[in-house]
Parts: C-alpha cells; sequence; structure tokens
C-alpha cells in the first residue's frame, strides 16, 4: 500500500516533467520509481544539450526499450584525470550544464536529471556488490528489486571503449604506455560497469563513467555511419551485449559541435535547442569566441553611447 501510495504521489507530480532525481530521494519514493523498471543511463558532455540528445533518450522510451533514462554529465570541466597523453576537452562549467540539462528536459517525464555529484548519484541508486570486483576495485548493484541499467551510446563512444585497449596504448606515440595501459585497465575498462567511486574521482568525468553498472547497450547510428558498426564484431560493447541499433532520426545532423559553432558565428535563430537552454546559453555567454565577444562589448557600447547623446541632446533642448 505504502508503495502504491508513493507511485500515486509521484505521478502527480511528475507528470509532464523531468524527474529531478534529489526529489525521488528527498520524498523517499525512489523504490517505488524504479522497482521493475529498465533505466537508461546516458552519459556525456552535453555542451550542450540538443534536440538530438532528447529524440535518442525518448526513442528508447517510445521503442519500450527503458522506462526511463537517466542523462548525466561528465562532471569536469576540463579531463583532467584522464589518460595519459589524453588531449583534455574543454567544457562549460559543470553547475551551467547542470542547468541546461534541467531546462532542456523539463518536460519529458521518463527522463531523469539530477544536480548530485556522481558518488551521491551511485548512493541514490546502487548498493554494494561484495560478490565482485573488476581491476580489484569494489562495485556497486541495483539498489531496487529488478532494476536493471542499460547504456545509451553513440557508435564513436562505444565503439572508442571497443578499440581502446592495452596494444593501443603501445601505437599512440604514448612517451608512459605501461601507465596508458593501467588507466586502460583500471579506468576505461569501469565504464558503466559500476566502480564504487572514491573521492579523488567524485567530481570527475571517471566518476560519470563508473557511476552505474550497466549490462547491455543501446547505440545510436548516425547517417552515413552504419559502417561504424564494424566495429562491434561480437555485437556487444567490451563484454556486454548490445541489444539494439538505433537510426533514421529526426535531428540526425545535430550535434553539441553544430551549436556551438552557430553560436561563434552568431548564428542563434532556429537552434535545435530547448528556448532554455538557449537563454542559458546568452545570459552566461557561452561558445561566444573571442571576435563575437568583442563584436558584442562594441554593440553595447554603441548602445550605452547612443543613450548618452540622447540624454545630452535632452539636456539641451535639442
Amino acid at each position: 500500500m505504502k508503495y502504491i501510495l508513493f507511485a500515486i504521489i509521484t505521478l502527480f507530480c511528475t507528470h509532464g516533467r523531468a524527474l529531478l532525481l534529489e526529489n525521488l530521494v528527498k520524498n523517499d519514493t525512489l523504490a517505488a520509481t524504479f522497482s521493475n523498471k529498465k533505466i537508461g543511463y546516458y552519459t556525456g558532455a552535453f555542451d550542450p544539450p540538443h534536440n538530438g540528445h532528447a529524440e535518442f533518450a525518448q526513442l528508447t522510451v517510445k521503442e519500450k526499450i527503458c522506462d526511463y533514462v537517466f542523462i548525466y554529465p561528465d562532471w569536469t570541466s576540463i579531463d583532467t584525470k584522464m589518460s595519459p597523453g589524453y588531449a583534455p576537452k574543454n567544457k562549460s562549467p559543470i553547475n551551467l550544464r547542470l542547468e541546461m540539462l534541467v531546462a532542456a528536459f523539463e518536460d519529458h517525464p521518463n527522463i531523469i536529471v539530477t544536480r548530485l555529484t556522481p558518488q551521491q548519484v551511485q548512493k541514490a541508486l546502487t548498493d554494494s556488490d561484495t560478490r565482485t570486483k573488476i581491476a580489484n576495485k569494489n562495485t556497486v548493484k541495483p539498489k531496487f528489486k529488478g532494476m536493471t541499467f542499460i547504456g545509451l551510446a553513440g557508435t564513436d563512444t562505444a565503439g572508442w571503449i571497443n578499440s581502446y585497449n592495452a596494444k593501443t596504448c603501445n601505437n599512440m606515440n604514448n612517451p608512459v604506455p605501461a601507465e596508458c595501459a593501467k588507466f586502460t585497465n583500471e579506468k576505461l575498462y569501469g565504464y558503466m560497469r559500476g566502480i564504487a567511486i572514491p573521492d579523488e574521482f567524485d567530481k570527475d568525468t571517471i566518476g560519470t563513467s563508473w557511476a552505474l553498472p550497466v549490462d547491455s547497450f543501446v547505440i545510436a547510428v548516425r547517417n552515413g555511419q552504419a559502417k561504424d558498426l564494424e566495429k562491434f564484431k561480437n555485437n556487444s560493447v567490451s563484454d556486454r551485449a548490445i541489444i539494439k541499433v538505433l537510426s533514421g532520426f529526426k535531428h540526425d545532423e545535430v550535434s553539441s559541435t553544430f551549436v556551438r559553432t552557430a553560436r561563434k558565428e552568431g548564428r542563434m535563430d532556429s537552434l535545435p535547442i530547448h528556448p532554455k537552454v538557449l537563454k542559458i546559453i546568452k545570459d552566461n555567454n557561452l561558445f561566444a569566441d573571442t571576435a563575437a565577444k568583442q563584436a558584442q562589448g562594441a554593440e553595447q557600447s554603441q548602445s550605452m553611447l547612443s543613450n548618452v547623446w540622447k540624454k545630452i541632446k535632452g539636456m539641451f533642448g535639442r
């Protein structure tokens, strides 16, 4: 009876709205919401989130592959703790990317978003798994009865996981192949395997990667990238089965890079992003290059001078 009541409250409070994980924690409705449910785990920079991300996530729900999709960003703005020789990827501050995700999916009742850190997410959705260790590290398992996690990824990310191994380390002009191999075995191999997150990786991309243990994958294929499926010779990501390949997306050509480039070039009309995400971008002057910022500054200066001139003319009755 308790779970039924919680389920009714949750449905009423979240109808037409994204599920905010911390609210479910606060209201003690996690078990009622997620027991016997399939949760898609969709990670990435989401810098910014766009309609292509939403389409992929929603399609897994429409196809009844997932009951909910948890969309969660890489936590660091610069991936300083990634592989030796890895080119750091500058990203917008995590607080802004979290706010953009909350805004982007506010009208999606099957989408889970949160402002919680990776450790907090892991604590909310998993329990310790005393039977399993990976690279001699403790692991976690789904917390609620019948709850399973399914990884969502594009062919680029999932293919990279498949192709990046110890042999690669010796062929990447890496000055420390042994350290690279250690990274591969301990960090990259832990991709979506539910390794218990230590404090050093709580607010890090690795924490996002390790947070939840997925046992299968759904792969998104863009138009013209079908050949990328050759990377998955055993129809798996590492040793976990690919249960579905999705393609033919309406927003197939959309990417975060496309949005950032459009912003730098001043093409902000009709972008495939949520209006509130666009507002966050503009309010925080995200993705504007130096020239754009200078142009914006010049425009503001011109506006200020114009207003001053009007006031001067008003003072002298002209």
